[in-house]
């Protein structure tokens, strides 16, 4: 191609380079329309994306890899322990319900692409989404209830999706692709349809289900690029503290807990979640108020002897106090979703208001979060944590308590691309 000639505005030209194509490319690179380096035997896309290379046509289409780069299937677990060595994949008997499931409302059905993202489902990102205990009825039950619920199967696909850019080349990227808006969009818009119906029992698992999933997308997906376009240090958006509303979906759907606790399948994990918060309010042990420092617990006029009723921060310190010394990843994650789930209204008025205690609070959360470094948490945790304390430098540098507080909340991690 001859080179294109364009002049600037103080009149000079320069010749444009001809752009130049990637001819050798891999398969994989080919169908996702992106430029392949041909590294070879493994190009840098694919060993980014978790799948297998295939310069060979005969071998098929983004095949998931079962290597990482030191010989391990790699995945962001939310406990420790590592998911089995051959994990479970897509039933055969249930391709064709799900395959149905999109052909119920529209004039198409799965394409193999969509069909290679709930394979990554069921062999990668099912480990991320629950606990171990919980895990076989997740395997067993998602794509299940996904053959008769449209809306479930775009949940997964999108939760899959956004899953597959924590592997990619550019996982910071803060715009969503074309494929990941569409698949969203739908699955809002035909939840949202079945929840202007009845909801009937048989669908009240699938609608639970895509509430939670729901819910990890609100927080996964975070649109500032800095901390300065963050919440709350940003001027005010709609969209702001949106992660925290989405966790009343499944209230909502399960306003009738004996039936959630005798017919749901996912009923074990309630029972977990029950039975991982059961201490009560005390200050005289380490597991109690007392795990906290005096300084901080001063700061929120929770001294022993202080009305812990009337105490709008009662309830989420002592959710903070639970977790102070906690050093497990999973249990950490799974108190910080308690908390959310079950925070108070008049605790959320407080966030909504960028009350400095309320913020300070959640930013002590939002560090123990970043630490975990859980792929759909972590990026959410730390602009919003360093926004946090943005604000708090910002507004309140007079209060010297608030600032001597910051110095747990300031020293979150920073990750390249963030």
């Amino acid at each position: 191609m001859p080179g294109a000639v364009t002049t600037t505005e103080k009149g000079a030209s320069r010749k444009l380079r001809a752009h130049k194509k990637s001819r050798r490319g891999c398969g994989n690179c080919k169908l996702r329309a992106v430029k392949c380096d041909e590294s070879r035997p493994v190009c840098k896309r694919c060993k980014a994306y978790g799948v297998v290379c295939n310069y060979d046509r005969k071998s098929p289409d983004l095949e998931l890899s079962t290597k990482g780069s030191n010989g391990v299937f790699q995945v962001s677990i939310i406990n420790n322990s590592t998911p089995p060595s051959v994990p479970k994949s897509i039933a055969p008997s249930l391709k064709q319900g799900l395959a149905a499931s999109l052909a119920s409302h529209a004039s198409r059905s799965l394409n193999n692409f969509e069909f290679e993202l709930l394979h990554r489902f069921q062999t990668r990102t099912v480990f991320t989404v629950t606990t171990p205990r919980s895990l076989p009825v997740y395997e067993s039950s998602i794509l299940k209830h996904a053959c008769s619920h449209p809306y479930l199967l775009h949940a997964v696909l999108t939760l899959t999706l956004l899953h597959d850019r924590h592997f990619s080349p550019t996982p910071f990227d803060t715009s969503l692709s074309t494929i990941e808006a569409h698949q969203w969009g739908q699955c809002i818009s035909l939840y949202n349809r079945a929840l202007s119906s009845p909801i009937l029992p048989a669908s009240r698992d699938a609608l639970w289900v895509t509430a939670a999933f729901l819910g990890i997308l609100a927080i996964a997906h975070v649109d500032a690029r800095t901390p300065e376009e963050s919440w709350p240090y940003a001027p005010p958006s709609p969209m702001d503290l949106n992660w925290l509303r989405m966790s009343d979906g499944k209230k909502e759907i399960w306003k009738d807990g004996k039936a959630f606790m005798q017919e749901s399948d996912f009923r074990i994990l309630a029972l977990e979640l029950r039975g991982n918060y059961a201490p009560g309010l005390t200050f005289g042990s380490e597991e109690g108020l007392k795990a906290l420092p005096p300084d901080f617990l001063a700061y929120f006029d929770l001294l022993e002897g202080s009305d812990l009723v009337e105490n709008p921060y009662t309830a989420p310190v002592f959710s903070l106090a639970q977790t102070w010394k906690i050093l497990s990843m999973f249990n950490i994650i799974l108190n910080f979703i308690f908390c959310i789930t079950n925070m108070e209204s008049r605790y959320k008025l407080l966030l909504a208001q960028k009350d400095p205690r309320a913020l300070l609070l959640l930013a002590y959360w939002w560090r123990m979060i970043a630490d975990t470094q859980h792929w759909h948490m972590f990026r959410r945790a730390i602009i919003e944590c360093q926004s946090i304390c943005l604000y708090l430098e910002r507004e309140y540098r007079e209060d010297h308590a608030l600032q001597s507080l910051l110095t747990f909340p300031k020293g979150v991690r920073c990750f390249s691309g963030i």
